[in-house]
């Protein structure tokens, strides 16, 4: 196998821990590809990238467990091949007849996420639902509405089964988890960063569970 990168090292010490791939997996092809380019080593450093993720690689084979990504993070598919990106808004724009930039913004984020889900769900399906998600954010401008951000949830969730929906540490974002367990949708929690909302987390998703709802 040759050398091991940093990554698989620390993947070593523990192969039950998930290590995620922290962007959208659209651009990572590209992203692989520049790296390569710029190593003194290409071949080792196509080795080391081809393990960590490649599409053509067995579901169980790739060290990248699934991907978390928000919308700051998604722009940088768009970023990655503007000219695509470019065309394709302007379609959408065409077909549904609309221009208002919220709408439009939330369209191209779910386009991306659900891209990325896809490319994830050998994985899902492979490791028996286990591996393989891909985390959507709900919009962090409305952190503290609990209804709008259930509603993101719900639709976020809708675009693959391997769809997992990241909501904020806040107050509302842990009812937010606890509505969305109650109907099987799983989560995730960002900004987290002291124990005190790790606890609320846990509750949340407790509380979920011993309370399911109607399925999103």
């Amino acid at each position: 196998m040759g050398s091991k990168s940093v990554i698989e090292k620390l993947w070593e010490v523990n192969p039950e821990a998930e290590i995620w791939w922290d962007s959208s997996p659209i651009i990572y092809d590209n992203w692989r590809a520049k790296m390569i380019q710029r190593s003194s080593n290409q071949d080792e450093m196509r080795a080391w990238l081809d393990r960590l993720y490649h599409k053509d690689n067995p579901p169980d084979k790739n060290i990248f467990r699934g991907v978390t990504t928000n919308p700051p993070l998604s722009y940088n598919a768009i970023k990655d091949n503007p000219e695509y990106w470019g065309r394709w808004v302007d379609q959408l724009i065409a077909k549904d007849r609309c221009k208002d930039t919220e709408v439009v913004f939330w369209n191209t984020y779910k386009e991306i996420v659900k891209r990325g889900a896809e490319m994830y769900l050998p994985i899902f399906k492979a490791s028996h639902f286990k591996h393989g998600y891909i985390s959507g954010q709900v919009d962090p401008r409305i952190r503290h509405d609990v209804d709008k951000m259930v509603a993101q949830g719900i639709e976020l969730h809708s675009l693959s089964p391997n769809v997992m929906v990241k909501a904020p540490g806040t107050k509302e974002g842990y009812e937010v988890i606890r509505q969305l367990t109650a109907k099987g949708i799983p989560t995730n929690n960002t900004l987290a960063f002291i124990i005190p909302q790790f606890i609320a987390c846990m509750k949340a998703v407790v509380a979920g569970l011993k309370r399911p709802g109607p399925k999103g």
